[in-house]
């Protein structure tokens, strides 16, 4: 529709709300998908009329719409499906599980069945992911501070959660100041001067952040002739903004705090509000264009003596000067404590530097290894000042160690630890953690910290492993000897067994678009294969920069862009990004000498930003997309001064849906948490294409596939 029709709808909707006529403008709301109404959907929510929340939503979007959107039936479902079991109504929670949440088991198997496996309990708080589920009013409160952060990131939502308020009886004022003017041009057909603009009470900064309506001339004042209305195909000087749905991702299969991944749902959501342009009277009076710079085409406004501003799209702006001088881009800077939120978590155990470190899937615990093989998991409390218990830096966390006192600790009998490649991977759940330090790989229970299993005593060692996206039964493991084994968990029993690689796996990611599993190795080799029946497609070597010598062992790890296609490949020469299934380099970042080796790196939950870890203690942002550096994190702002030593970060890891947060793990046994001041929001901005921002993005030859010297 065109912003015409939407301020008609809007000035109805508020005589609608200002006549009590409720139900009406709810309905009106939904059909015209002009206003989603948060408090309305907040006490429908709060109250538990399921029905109407669902029936309000279909207006806006629908189950399969975006990662948002289902993420926002699938919490809505799951508590009507709770609030069942806790009830002792079974036969309604069957129901609500074949009619309501049968259709995510076509996105994720597991989830389904752990979800239908609560009703085999006599209370569903004996599973570990429900265990801390509360009465039906928190459970509820809860769930939509969740579902409120999900609407605000929801494209579909945008434009759609402020109400462009006028003054009281708006409605009325205009028919009745039409009729006046109808009336009037009957009687003389020269215009009443006195008659201006109806929509005169719109300001440039509404209360709470409400967006200011458009500047649009009364439709009914502006007709050609008595009783007719003007053509509507004109729209207003403000078009709202769109964004593409993401992809859809895979689903988490936590109960307790389902999250999409890597989805990101933004800590901050910002709206933007229309332009507002003002000018000196002399300017309005001469109707001066006025211009406004910032990277996006100048706006062109007229400042009429009411205060009405108006799109000109066909009048050509006049551009001073110095609207022409182009913004001067800066790269950030962050060199004192001032400058960010950082935590350092809480530690009572040996101080052993940390080798592998992860978020949990549901946000609320990072997971580390340390050298000696020892496992340390820190959780965040859910409470006044941390309600959903997700991982922050406002926060500290609890070191998690169960009443047994029972450590997870790796096998490394007969193990040289300096030679080992420590290696874990989580299940989707967070409910298992498979480890190895050198050794027999462990399976651990996260909840008890018991060694359920162990299995694969070397040689060779495992050196990396990984989870099959489709069975969490199937893994993939890396070898010390360069082999790659296809294991099934639960038949014990290796299914394939992949040879590639020149040297031992230190990499391996699985793409659910491709249906592919990327390797990488210390031989600074990727290798393709086919997950359908593990043949191996095609291999290519990295190109090591000139004048840069690797060490004989390096590692080279990979990991999936959102996309599922675009590749991150990380070696301590390096940061580049491949294309699969054929892996073509299409670009190349190269850090300067004076940081040292790149020593780990990772994308952010949302597939923008991907932060990165050197020798000497500093960390990069870089844009994803095209690999330029946009903010640079010295030692100095999250670590205290130790001339005696060099501290640095081995390892980050991002959060799975805080996309500027992350974490890193350090030589001295820390463990560190970032995020950007709250004033910021995120790290740096991002650098015009021209701008190399002290970095080097390397032209990309043809790769080869041949060992690059």
């Amino acid at each position: 529709m065109s912003s015409l029709s939407r301020e008609l709808v809007f000035l109805i909707l508020q005589f609608l709300d200002e006549e009590k006529f409720k139900e009406t403008v709810h309905r009106l709301e939904k059909e015209s998908g002009f206003f989603f109404n948060m408090r309305y959907f907040e006490d429908a929510v709060t109250n538990g009329e399921w029905d109407d929340v669902e029936k309000y939503l279909s207006g806006f979007t629908k189950v399969d719409d975006n990662r948002y959107s289902m993420k926002i039936f699938f919490e809505i479902r799951k508590q009507k499906y709770l609030e069942a079991l806790d009830k002792l109504d079974h036969a309604k929670a069957v129901e609500i599980l074949v009619k309501d949440l049968k259709v995510f088991s076509t996105f994720n198997e597991d989830l389904f069945k752990e979800i239908t496996f609560l009703l085999t309990l006599g209370n569903f708080r004996e599973n570990e992911q429900l265990s801390k589920y509360g009465d039906t009013k928190s459970a509820r409160a809860i769930m939509l501070v969740e579902l409120k952060k999900l609407i605000e990131a929801n494209p579909l939502f945008r434009d759609k959660l402020q109400f462009p308020t006028l003054k009281n009886s708006r409605l009325r004022t205009l028919i009745n100041q039409s009729l006046n003017w109808q009336h009037q041009l009957c009687k003389n057909p020269k215009p009443n001067p006195d008659i201006k603009t109806l929509f005169v009470d719109h300001t440039c900064g509404q209360p709470n952040g409400a967006r200011a309506p458009s500047p649009v001339t009364n439709p009914l004042m502006a007709m050609p002739k008595v009783g007719g209305f003007p053509p509507l195909g004109a729209h207003g000087p403000f078009q709202p903004a769109t964004a593409p749905a993401p992809a859809p991702a895979p689903l988490g299969t936590s109960l307790g705090s389902w999250m999409v991944n890597p989805s990101s749902v933004p800590h901050q959501v910002v709206s933007a509000g229309p332009i507002c342009i003002s000018a000196p009277n002399n300017a309005a009076a001469a109707g001066t264009n006025v211009g406004v710079a910032g990277g996006n085409a100048p706006v062109t406004a007229m400042v009429a003596p009411n205060g009405d501003t108006r799109s000109l799209p066909d009048v050509k702006p006049r551009i001073t000067d110095e609207l022409e001088k182009p913004k001067i881009w800066k790269m950030t800077e962050i060199n004192e404590p001032s400058q960010l939120r950082s935590l350092r978590l809480p530690d009572n155990l040996l101080s052993v530097r940390i080798i592998r470190l992860i978020y949990t899937n549901s946000g609320g615990s990072v997971l580390a290894l340390a050298y000696n093989a020892v496992h340390k998991l820190w959780k965040w409390q859910r409470n006044e000042r941390n309600l959903m218990g997700k991982a922050t830096t406002s926060v500290p966390p609890q070191l998690w160690q169960p009443s047994s006192g029972i450590l997870m600790t790796n096998d490394i009998s007969d193990t040289k630890l300096e030679d080992a490649v420590p290696c874990f991977a989580l299940s989707k759940n967070d409910s298992y953690v498979m480890s190895a330090s050198g050794g027999k790989i462990s399976l651990f229970n996260m909840m008890t910290f018991k060694t359920m299993t162990t299995f694969m005593p070397p040689p060779p060692a495992a050196t990396f492993i990984a989870f099959h996206p489709q069975d969490n039964n199937i893994i993939a493991i890396g070898m010390e000897d360069s082999s790659i084994q296809i294991y099934n968990v639960r038949v014990d029993e290796v299914k394939s067994k992949l040879k590639g690689h020149q040297k031992r796996v230190t990499g391996l990611a699985f793409s659910n678009v491709l249906n592919v599993l990327v390797s990488s190795g210390a031989d600074a080799q990727l290798c393709v294969w086919s997950t359908d029946g593990w043949e191996k497609q095609g291999s290519k070597f990295l190109q090591i920069p000139s004048g840069r010598t690797p060490a004989p062992l390096a590692q080279t790890r990979v990991q999936f862009h959102q996309d599922q296609v675009h590749l991150l490949v990380v070696h301590e020469t390096q940061i580049a990004i491949h294309e699969a299934p054929k892996l073509q380099c299409v670009k190349q970042w190269v850090p300067q000498e004076s940081c040292g080796s790149v020593t780990d790196a990772t994308y952010s939950c949302d597939s923008q930003s991907i932060y990165a870890s050197f020798e000497d203690g500093s960390v990069s942002v870089l844009t994803a997309g095209t690999l330029r550096l946009k903010c640079r994190i010295s030692p100095t702002a999250y670590l205290p001064s130790s001339p005696s030593s060099r501290v640095h970060p081995l390892v980050v890891t991002a959060h799975p849906s805080e996309p500027n947060q992350f974490a890193l793990g350090l030589t001295d046994g820390g463990v560190h948490v970032l995020e950007p001041l709250e004033t910021e929001g995120r790290w740096g901005t991002t650098p015009p294409l021209e701008n190399g921002a002290g970095s080097s993005v390397a032209p990309v030859a043809a790769s080869s596939d041949q060992p690059s010297r």
